[in-house]
């Protein structure tokens, strides 16, 4: 399943989210970018039971633009050429 789950931060939902998605026998997620250090906490508390959720597979920061001088998600990567730059300068 994709998600973002990382987007909800704040908010008080995430972690219901993930209550919910397992209540739904949603056992894995894929989430397509978001905030990585929070991402690997919450699968790392995941994985040792500290809160239930479904396993997740983390791809990456998301690609995007700027608008008005800001990212449009903070934890993203801003795409500023026509050219990507290579996977690899985002680790």
């Amino acid at each position: 399943m994709h998600v973002h789950c990382a987007f909800a931060i704040g908010s008080g939902r995430t972690r219901t989210s993930f209550a919910a998605l397992y209540r739904q026998r949603v056992t894995g997620v894929r989430d397509m970018g978001g905030d990585l250090p929070v991402l690997f906490a919450w699968r790392k508390q995941i994985a040792a039971g500290q809160i239930v959720g479904p396993r997740m597979v983390i791809s990456g920061r998301c690609w995007t633009r700027f608008a008005d001088g800001k990212l449009r998600f903070p934890s993203s990567m801003p795409v500023t050429t026509p050219r990507a730059p290579s996977p690899l300068s985002i680790l």
